[in-house]
């Protein structure tokens, strides 16, 4: 048997299991411009992974890109000091962002047809447009296959924020950057190595300004974690296939979890070799027993969380009240005509005049964060509530300020309450999934009888924009069940398939609607 020379790590107490080391030792023998994909499963300790090749590398100098705040200031904890750890906006804000007013929220379509004296139908073309551009690796605006009018639009709304005429984006300054990267009007030097996570959650524009960062790239995720397609995010991570066909680049797996216990892990391994077509089985490391309950409340939607709130006495919230009330608040405010304690981010709602005209833009823009504010709306403001002695709002703003009190408790509730996209990256004892998770098989009925797809292997492969789409619905559910270390209440319609065992070809054959 060959004897693998292992490097060693300095100042981890952690022993890694053979695929860390391998990986390690692989991360220490790159060669200048070539790239690393290491595909980890949930709980596979990815990130100390990345730490134990940080202090491997020690006298080397890294760039780690994380995928949002949080992860970086608990990153800046744990890698070495030879790491400088951002995430790719802040590394943008100093060359494209400074000296200009950025917008807290991204516009709406109301907004743009405002600023731009048009109809809110082209608006709504006009901000896809623009968002898909800010989001793309495009190198103009004219590369985009659209009618020349809208594109004349787009191209306004971007010189305006170039100008500060209007406030900027983050998306706006992250493309401006990305732009200048790639022309060479901006240098980035001094890296040996330029590490980017959750590269499966990545946009093309991310994508591209990583692949322009000199030395050594790292890229590390799970694309069975790609839960951001509808931010335009794109699968970084790539294929056996395609790394034996790129030269200078590699592929490494962690398939050992230490997060999940067996019977958590052979549910995520169902949802993967049934949905996703999985072959890789991922593997417990975890044998250990509960030091201190801590449990969660998954929901698919912050509506649902929201109702939690109002059944539960203490809780822990992983988003602000503020953020999470924040359209609920904002259409409550509309509604009884205070206009002015309606937040920034729907100012919009005063260009309508009433009920109907939302209902109609909810339609025309498919603003679901608005739909689902309305129903809640609906719900917690009407004759039942005035009935029972609430004045009008009073309600929605008791749940308000219930989430603000708990939210203040500094987490000293048993029970955190969160949706599956805010739960990423957390892991809890118990782990409960809310009801208002879809049913996939049913998803997948309706994906058949709509002739989208015309076999199982249409739904694991097809690139049609409504399977990418249902294909991101499994992975919220695989996020979800793996936040659980010790146990999963799993309440959601999906269950039950699992439950009697069902095959991709059994759901395709057997589920109607």
């Amino acid at each position: 048997m060959k004897q693998q020379n292992n490097i060693q790590t300095k100042r981890s107490s952690f022993t890694p299991t053979q695929e860390q080391q391998d990986t390690i030792n692989k991360a220490v023998s790159m060669s200048p411009a070539e790239t690393l994909f290491i595909t980890a499963f949930a709980g596979a300790a990815k990130t100390s992974t990345l730490v134990m090749i940080a202090e491997a590398v020690a006298t080397s100098k890294m760039l780690y890109l994380a995928f949002n705040k949080a992860i970086v200031n608990e990153a800046q904890k744990r890698f070495p000091s030879n790491v400088e750890v951002r995430t790719t906006h802040s590394l943008a804000f100093r060359f494209t962002a400074k000296g200009k007013k950025v917008r807290v929220s991204n516009y709406r379509a109301a907004e743009i047809a405002s600023e731009l004296d048009i109809e809110y139908e082209k608006a709504v073309q006009v901000l896809s447009l623009f968002d898909h551009y800010c989001n793309s690796a495009l190198p103009s605006i004219s590369k985009i296959a659209a009618d020349e009018e809208i594109l004349k639009l787009v191209k306004t709304i971007y010189d305006r924020m170039q100008s500060g005429a209007m406030e900027i984006t983050h998306s706006w300054y992250l493309k401006e950057f990305q732009l200048l990267l790639v022309s060479g009007a901006i240098k980035i030097s001094g890296y040996h190595y330029c590490l980017l996570d959750e590269a499966q959650d990545v946009n093309p524009v991310t994508l591209s300004i990583f692949t322009h960062l000199p030395g050594r790239r790292i890229a590390v995720g799970d694309k069975h974690q790609k839960i951001y397609g509808f931010r335009g995010a794109i699968d970084a991570m790539v294929g056996e296939e395609k790394v034996k066909s790129t030269p200078g680049t590699s592929i490494m797996r962690l398939t050992t979890t230490f997060r999940c216990q067996q019977h958590i892990v052979d549910h995520a391994n169902w949802i993967l070799g049934t949905f996703k077509g999985e072959k890789t089985q991922i593997i417990s490391a975890n044998n250990s027993h509960p030091t201190k309950e801590s449990m969660a409340v998954i929901t698919r939607t912050n509506s649902a969380l929201i109702e939690y709130i109002d059944d539960i006495d203490e809780f822990n919230l992983t988003r602000t009240p503020e953020l999470l009330f924040d359209c609920l608040l904002s259409l409550l405010n509309w509604k009884y005509g205070r206009h002015g304690e309606i937040s920034k981010a729907f100012k919009f709602l005063t260009f309508f005049s009433n009920m109907a005209e939302i209902n109609n833009y909810v339609e025309q823009s498919n603003d679901q964060e608005l739909a689902q504010g309305l129903k809640l709306l609906e719900k917690y403001d009407n004759a039942e509530w005035a009935n029972r002695g609430f004045r009008a709002g009073a309600k929605i703003r008791k749940l308000y300020e219930k989430a603000r009190i708990q939210y203040n408790q500094n987490g000293l509730a048993k029970v955190t309450l969160t949706t599956a996209h805010s739960c990423k990256g957390l892991e809890f004892d118990t782990a409960i999934l809310g009801s208002d998770f879809p049913n996939l098989g049913e998803i997948i009925a309706k994906l058949r009888k709509d002739k989208v797809i015309t076999s199982p292997d249409d739904f694991l492969l097809s690139k049609k924009q409504e399977v990418v789409a249902a294909r991101e619905e499994c992975n919220l559910y695989y996020v979800a069940v793996t936040r659980a270390k010790y146990e999963l209440q799993d309440r959601t319609p999906t269950f039950d398939l699992y439950a009697d065992h069902m095959t991709i070809d059994d759901i395709f054959s057997q589920i109607s609607v």
